[in-house]
């Protein structure tokens, strides 16, 4: 999802600190190759390791092809690696931050290992696999706010020890081009293609660090679970999986708005003439394309970029339907079980998590149908009109006089979250459930941004999209402090994740996680064939309701949160507004 403003904000409170540093090696006698890696405050890092071939020339846009070291290779894995091109330099209040982007590369396709420090080779520990987000525009491996250094030494703490990877991937153009010549050749979603090819390699080479290729949890946030969701979903859930869970936070299959549409035809198209290479064959824009310098290039997505910043909420780039790794819609495969059926999913969103993507300055029902209709512009009239009356405005008169905003920014916000990531979450709840694997739902209602948002006279916006990721990794305290319900939150939030990934259940210990955390759906909710849950169980994390509570469509709210979720998502998740908004 496509953040304007608040990712630089981020960036300017997360800094690494500086620890002396030991190097550790790690022999693969299968592949006969030495890495050499460092230990970093009791955590062992191995960096820049290639899995993917340089993706420039004549192999730009294409899907990726594996790399690999020759015979007796010393790998050394002591640096971060090259970043996928993409805008690293952003500006918020005339103050230009880095978001731990330095070095950019169409060479880019390597990934991050970190594990305890001791860790045998036959440790056979459970994996978590990262895929980071930024709107399919943005994202590495290297951002300072995805150090798993706190998330791994915590996890050990709690006696579920993990081995922690992360793969920088394509983004934007190069990760997501669409012309007819690129479907033609068959090199659509190379971003997603680049993912898989990273979990491929896990499979064939984690165990020689400690990993256990059996025993692997993808989880994302924002496209990044979305990247989760669809990894689910790939081909359709024909051939082998290479992961057994997945986490999506405020992402899923069906999450992003116009994946079987083709707007980022538009995009291409439109990149292509900034960049100079504008004709009616595609097979020529092409070719021009692929000539261009990187830089060339790249400073023509940042142009387009920045022209729509102001005009969309939406992503410019991102995956779409090619009949092959995505065979049909997302929403679609989901809801006719075309999707890998063995894996257990933990799905959720943030309170606030519209928030950003919505104007402040939305004042009056003509600005909020405006918004709705720029953010999902093949929704008909009939369903727009339904849409807004599902969320009346008094439904947001008294919250907005407390945070002192516009209710029509408040009902602007709900719809934005609902559509992208709550009602998505509980669809990919119940079709996994109905297909017999575990699913467990959660709703965040803590942030560590608060001062951050306060700093900025942004306090309205809540429980922001992006307050997960402090707490999944374990990392909270942004620098500005942090409170005890905040730390518990923290422990346990990130306790649960690891849990999961160790045995495929959040909960353990109820001072490292989420006690009794029940599953989103019994039998008789999980066997509904249509789209409109009747009941679903969530886990509220933090806030004045945390604890597990049941949304129930009939009594309107069962425990009274979210009163009318279930009756939104019963709309939201139909046939007809999934085919409108083309995911």
């Amino acid at each position: 999802m496509k953040v304007l403003i608040w990712s630089s904000l981020f960036a300017a409170f997360l800094a690494a600190p500086v620890t002396a540093q030991s190097p550790v090696a790690v022999h693969d006698s299968v592949h006969n190759l030495t890495f050499l890696g460092y230990n970093y405050s009791g955590v062992e890092n191995f960096q820049g390791i290639r899995y993917g071939r340089d993706t420039s020339g004549s192999n730009r846009f294409r899907h990726p092809q594996a790399f690999t070291y020759p015979n007796g290779t010393t790998v050394q894995a002591t640096a971060a690696g090259a970043s996928c091109p993409q805008n690293t330099l952003e500006s918020l209040a005339g103050i230009t931050v880095n978001e731990g982007v330095y070095n950019l590369s169409e060479d880019c396709l390597n990934l991050r290992i970190a594990r305890p420090a001791g860790t045998k080779q036959n440790a056979n520990l459970p994996v978590m696999v990262w895929i980071y987000g930024g709107s399919d525009e943005t994202g590495s491996t290297n951002y300072t706010l995805y150090d798993p250094t706190a998330l791994v030494l915590g996890a050990a703490a709690k006696d579920t020890p993990l081995i922690f990877v992360s793969m920088n991937y394509r983004v934007n153009i190069f990760g997501f081009a669409n012309n007819p010549a690129v479907r033609a050749e068959k090199s659509l979603n190379s971003g997603l293609l680049d993912q898989r090819l990273a979990l491929e390699w896990i499979q064939s080479n984690i165990a020689a660090f400690g990993g256990n290729p059996k025993e692997v949890t993808l989880f994302g946030e924002s496209d990044g679970g979305t990247g989760v969701g669809l990894q689910m979903t790939a081909y359709g859930g024909q051939g082998s999986v290479p992961f057994q869970r997945g986490i999506m936070e405020s992402g899923s299959p069906a999450a992003d708005p116009g994946v079987s549409g083709n707007f980022t035809l538009t995009s291409t198209t439109t990149v292509a003439q900034l960049a100079g290479c504008s004709s009616t064959n595609s097979t020529v824009v092409l070719d021009c394309l692929r000539q261009l310098p990187m830089t060339q290039l790249l400073k023509a997505v940042i142009q387009y970029e920045n022209i729509t910043a102001s005009e969309l909420s939406q992503d410019i780039f991102f995956p779409v339907v090619d009949g092959d790794f995505i065979p049909a819609a997302p929403s679609t495969l989901l809801r006719t079980g075309q999707f890998h059926k063995n894996i257990s999913v933990i799905a959720g969103w943030n309170y606030n998590d519209g928030s950003i993507f919505t104007s402040p300055t939305l004042n009056n029902s003509v600005d909020v149908c405006a918004f709705v209709n720029a953010s999902y512009p093949h929704l008909n009239t009939t369903t727009l009109g339904t849409l807004m009356s599902l969320y009346p405005i008094n439904d947001f008169a008294a919250t907005a006089a407390a945070v002192n905003i516009s209710p029509y920014f408040l009902q602007g916000a709900a719809i934005w979250r609902d559509v992208n990531f709550a009602c998505p979450a509980i669809d990919v709840a119940h079709h996994v459930a109905q297909y017999g694997s575990q699913s467990y739902l959660y709703e965040l209602n803590a942030t560590t941004f608060d001062t951050v948002l306060q700093l900025a006279n942004a306090s309205f916006e809540g429980v922001i999209h992006v307050s997960d990721v402090p707490f999944v990794f374990n990392d909270a305290n942004l620098g500005l402090g942090i409170t005890a319900a905040q730390q518990v939150v923290q422990t346990r939030m990130s306790g649960s994740w690891a849990r999961f990934a160790a045995t495929g259940d959040p909960s353990g210990n109820a001072n490292n996680t989420f006690a009794d955390w029940t599953q989103a759906l019994n039998k008789t909710g999980a066997a509904v064939k249509g789209q409109a849950v009747q009941q679903a169980s969530v886990r509220v994390i933090g806030g004045p309701s945390a604890g597990q509570h049941v949304l129930n469509k009939t009594t309107q709210g069962g425990s009274g949160i979210e009163p009318q979720l279930l009756t939104r998502c019963a709309f939201i998740n139909s046939v007809d507004f999934y085919q409108q908004i083309q995911t």
